[in-house]
Formats: structure tokens, C-alpha cells, sequence
């Protein structure tokens, strides 16, 4: 494999930390109380929290980064020290990160993680056991961006194996999420990274239409593997969404209208049917520029740093290392470990 797809996989990476740091500060926002934070300029680097409905990130400084990063740090380990998906060591080495931090989690996946751990720490005489689903509940339904966040590394070598089934991305996902609308989202990510680590397309071969037919072949994909999902009609949501993103797409050649219609038809929340299609949709505006796409995720407000990070990844993974910007790169001693579990990934499953 070629040094350009080293960096591709490094770049994705990236992505989520960088993403995850930049968004951070203003997660739970509106674009408006984004604006006033910052003085009408919006957020154009690292900045200390402004935010003050998440009270464990109050205190956080610029550059601090979340669960995005942390989850998604834990399944590309597990991966390394597996060389291959392994459910056990993939729940342990998540609970390993629940336990070095927790703040800015969703409930959900906290809540998830807890039942393991108890499973592990009384011996399987409590909790539940890694390869039980989590299930759904009067009081439970859990459609967050907690798995999609994380899939980045999964993806990454997924496409080595060419393995295009959700097989993996269920398995996680059912870690955590009881519903499938999480999981079945996190596969959308996880196949639009597959298509962009397939082609690696380079800024001077500029061609929307190229990134907008990799959206519909996702959406191809989805429906192909809807069957796999536990409910068929919310897979179908999903699609619809999706759908619904080509359609604003009509507005390419206005892009600021473009992104008032994907904020207003499509969301910015937490709600994965809301962020994961309208992080795509980042995608397809900014494949080439990874200052814009991050800073358009993180200034159209809502989930603001799983919007970001997971732009990130794909826009990193399209552009490579080299592609994002040095003094972003450079601005967190931390934000190396994203680079350097890009090289173990590429050299445990890509150098032959």
C-alpha cells in the first residue's frame, strides 16, 4: 500500500479528534447562540467551552476532546490488538474509556457499558454478557449518535476485508444501543468511509458529482441490506432521509442556501436520523476542504461534535494528513495518538 494511503488513514482519524475538540465548546447551541458567543465571528478554531448545559464540559479548554474521540479510540485498539472485530475485547476496551472519563457522554451508551462492566466484575453473575443484545424498553429506545461516532476504524478495516455487510457495525452497536436506528446509521458512515478509502479522491480531480454518486450507492447499499436490521420501516426513515438530502442537493449551486434548507428539513440533534445524514451531507459540500466542512458542522449548532468529528473522519480519510490543517494538527500533543493508531491500523491490516 502507498504512503498516500497511510495518510488517508490517518486523516480519518484525525477527523474524529479534531472534529470532536472543535465542536465541543458549543455542543447543545444554536447557530444564533454560537454567533453571540463569539463575538459574530462564529467558531473558527479551538476555543475554551461556551456552552453551559453539559456542566461536566464547562471547565473543559480548547482542545479538550469527548466521548467521540474516546469511543472511537477504544474500538480501533480493540481492532489492533485483535487484528480483527472481536465483541468481547471491543465492550472491554470501550468500558476501559468509561472509566478514565465519562463527561460528555450520552446516557445511553454509559448505561450500556455499566451492564457490561457489572457482567465482567461479578464473573457473569450479573450484568449482561457482551454477546447479549441491549434491549429495548417502554423507558429505553436509544437512537443517539453513540455508535456512529465511534465506526471510523471499523470501516477502515472493513474496507480492507472488503466486508460490506453491517454484520460488525450491529454487533457494536448492539453493545450499547438497543435501536436499530443507531446502528443502521453507523452503517451509513461506515460505507460512505468504505467508498471514499475505495476511490481516495484528491482535490486536483475536483468532481461533486463523483462524491454525490458514492451518497446514492450508500443509500443502495442500505436498502440492499435493510433485511439485516431489526426494523425494516426504520431503515426505511433512514433512507427517506437520506433521500431527502439528495433532493437539497438541488441547491449545490447556492451553498449557503443549501445548508439553511439541511439545517431546517434535515436537523443538527443528537437524534441520529437527524445528524448522521446532515454530517453526510458536510461531506458532499466540503470533500476537498476540511477547514470548511469541520467549521460548518460545528457553526450550524445542535450535536455540534459528533456532527463535526464524523465529517471529519470522511473529509480527513477523502483529503488525507496532508490535507487538514498543520497548526490544527499541531495544536494538542494528544491529537498525535489519532496519528499514531492510524499507522498501526494501516500496518496490521493494510502493509502486506
Amino acid at each position: 500500500m502507498t504512503e498516500q494511503f497511510l495518510k488517508s488513514v490517518q486523516g480519518c482519524l484525525a477527523g474524529v479528534i479534531i472534529g470532536d475538540a472543535m465542536g465541543m465548546p458549543v455542543e447543545t447551541m444554536t447557530p444564533a447562540e454560537i454567533l453571540a458567543a463569539t463575538g459574530g465571528l462564529g467558531v473558527t478554531g479551538f476555543i475554551d467551552a461556551k456552552q453551559r448545559n453539559i456542566s461536566q464540559l464547562a471547565a473543559f479548554k480548547a482542545g479538550d476532546y469527548t466521548d467521540d474521540w474516546q469511543l472511537t479510540r477504544a474500538v480501533a485498539r480493540s481492532l489492533i490488538r485483535c487484528c480483527g472485530y472481536d465483541q468481547t475485547d471491543q465492550a472491554l476496551s470501550m468500558i476501559q474509556e468509561l472509566q478514565l472519563s465519562q463527561a460528555g457522554w450520552g446516557r445511553t451508551t454509559k448505561d450500556g457499558l455499566k451492564s457490561l462492566q457489572k457482567y465482567f466484575d461479578t464473573h457473569g453473575q450479573a450484568g449482561r454478557r457482551p454477546s447479549v443484545p441491549r434491549l429495548m424498553t417502554k423507558h429505553l429506545s436509544g437512537s443517539g449518535n453513540g455508535v456512529a461516532m465511534r465506526v471510523a476504524p471499523i470501516a477502515l478495516v472493513d474496507h480492507f476485508l472488503n466486508f460490506y455487510h453491517p454484520d460488525h457495525i450491529i454487533e457494536n452497536g448492539q453493545l450499547t444501543h438497543p435501536d436499530c436506528r443507531a446502528w443502521m446509521s453507523a452503517y451509513a458512515i461506515n460505507l460512505i468511509l468504505m467508498r471514499i478509502m475505495q476511490t481516495r479522491l484528491i482535490p486536483s480531480g475536483k468532481n461533486k458529482s463523483t462524491t454525490d454518486e458514492d451518497f446514492v450507492d450508500m443509500v443502495r447499499m442500505l436498502d440492499y441490506n435493510h433485511s439485516r436490521f431489526s426494523d425494516h420501516r426504520e431503515c426505511q426513515d433512514l433512507i427517506l432521509k437520506c433521500d431527502e438530502v439528495i433532493e437539497i442537493r438541488g441547491y449545490k449551486f447556492d451553498l449557503a442556501a443549501e445548508l439553511n434548507v439541511l439545517r431546517d428539513r434535515i436537523g443538527t440533534s443528537c437524534f441520529c436520523l437527524e445528524s448522521v445524514p446532515f454530517s453526510i451531507a458536510i461531506y458532499l459540500r466540503h470533500p476537498y476542504d476540511f477547514r470548511a466542512g469541520v467549521l460548518e458542522a460545528v457553526n450550524a449548532g445542535g450535536d455540534t461534535d459528533s456532527n463535526a468529528s464524523m465529517a471529519g473522519a470522511m473529509i480527513g480519510a477523502n483529503v488525507g494528513l496532508d490535507g487538514i490543517p498543520a497548526e490544527w494538527l499541531n495544536f494538542r500533543p494528544e491529537f498525535q495518538e489519532a496519528l499514531e493508531l492510524g499507522e498501526q491500523l494501516y500496518r496490521t491490516f493494510y502493509r502486506q
